[in-house]
């Protein structure tokens, strides 16, 4: 039987967290200052749905990995 392959998605190492996070935070405060015109509009218009679409898809994804690393963590 041949050994499974470990993703970085499935069993994630401290440091994918930490430099995962990084970036998601890097990403959307981009984002956000984008959307808002470094928040001088609203947020919340129909103009950025698509973006808070995008936003809530990698918060999802990031805690995803989150929980992958928490359960991989305890398993050891």
């Amino acid at each position: 039987m041949q050994a499974q392959k470990r993703s970085w998605l499935s069993n994630p190492t401290k440091r994918q967290v930490v430099i995962l996070t990084i970036l998601w935070v890097a990403a959307i405060s981009v984002m956000f200052l984008a959307m808002t015109d470094f928040f001088r509009q609203s947020l919340f218009t129909r103009r950025n749905l698509p973006f808070l679409t995008v936003t809530a898809t990698s918060t999802l994804f990031i805690l995803g990995v989150y929980l992958n690393y928490f359960k991989s963590k305890l398993k050891r």
